[in-house]
């Protein structure tokens, strides 16, 4: 008798419960609250940007990403490998890649007037 007076009172326990332990619960097809998502971290990328070039005999000098920079420097995880006329060539991780002071697409000649 004592056994069933016992699981009686655990079961009429646990179903006040319940709604309480209920309330902690999120429901997962809801969205979160404030209009939260759950998204990845995904790294930002780095947008290059080569403001300035110096080239005299003695040093060859860039301005990248507001940092002035040499031929071996690092930036980020890239390291510089160049500095010509007009662009500035880094290799890193991910291969080499080549800014450029002035867009090629927009640099023209002209031809005398």
């Amino acid at each position: 008798m004592r056994l069933y007076r016992f699981l009686f009172l655990g079961c009429l326990g646990s179903a006040f419960m319940m709604p309480v332990l209920a309330d902690s619960l999120r429901d997962p097809t809801q969205p979160l609250v404030g209009g939260q998502t759950i998204q990845e971290e995904r790294p930002v990328p780095i947008l290059w940007e080569l403001t300035a070039i110096l080239i005299s005999p003695t040093r060859r000098l860039a301005t990248v990403n507001g940092e002035m920079v040499k031929v071996g420097d690092r930036i980020g995880n890239q390291k510089v490998i160049a500095i010509e006329a007009n662009t500035v060539q880094l290799a890193g991780p991910d291969g080499k890649m080549t800014l450029f002071l002035i867009d090629p697409a927009i640099k023209h000649t002209v031809k005398g007037s």
